[in-house]
């Protein structure tokens, strides 16, 4: 026990602030600071010093692999793009084939609805009346998918359509020159 330090780390301890007094001051240094920071100088250089041990095919694979994983995340999130995307074509196709189909049944309907208002016209049977009344029934509900599937549906003109087969319907409740 030199000096009164019961060990080699109080010893070191106390040498440590010394040994930065005495480079200030041009004192001699302790030994065990010097060695203490050559470990560590000598610790840092040899970890440094693995990185460039490694040979240039351990480098080239490394970075190959790196690239492969890029690659790999990149096709992935590619291929859930295309899954989104085929999802909304999917739905858009059904969407078009839903207002195609309201629009043929709605073409079909007032066409039904020309030919009973003309039939009860000449005839005069209650049952052609009936016949435009379910034609007119069956064509509104059309117009509604098709108002609700286009936003740009012009509802001016879904509202005169509408006005006018009512009109028409009532035209041909009212009681003829015969009754």
């Amino acid at each position: 026990m030199r000096g009164g330090f019961s060990t080699v780390s109080e010893h070191c301890a106390v040498e440590t602030v010394s040994t930065v007094r005495a480079f200030q001051s041009d004192k001699p240094v302790c030994p065990l600071d010097v060695r203490f920071a050559t470990l560590q100088y000598l610790a840092l250089s040899s970890k440094m010093l693995k990185l460039a041990r490694l040979s240039f095919r351990q480098l080239s694979i490394g970075v190959f692999i790196v690239i492969a994983l890029l690659l790999g995340a990149t096709s992935l999130h590619a291929l859930h793009t295309l899954d989104r995307f085929a999802a909304l074509s999917r739905a858009a196709a059904e969407r078009a084939v839903v207002l195609t189909a309201n629009a043929s049944r709605l073409d079909e309907r007032g066409i039904a609805m020309q030919r009973a208002a003309r039939q009860f016209m000449v005839l005069d049977d209650p049952a052609f009346r009936d016949r435009y009344a379910d034609a007119m029934r069956d064509a509104t509900r059309a117009l509604d998918v098709l108002e609700q599937g286009i936003p740009a549906t012009q509802s001016v003109i879904a509202r005169q359509w509408r006005q006018s087969a009512k009109n028409a319907l009532a035209v041909l409740q009212q009681p003829g020159p015969a009754d």
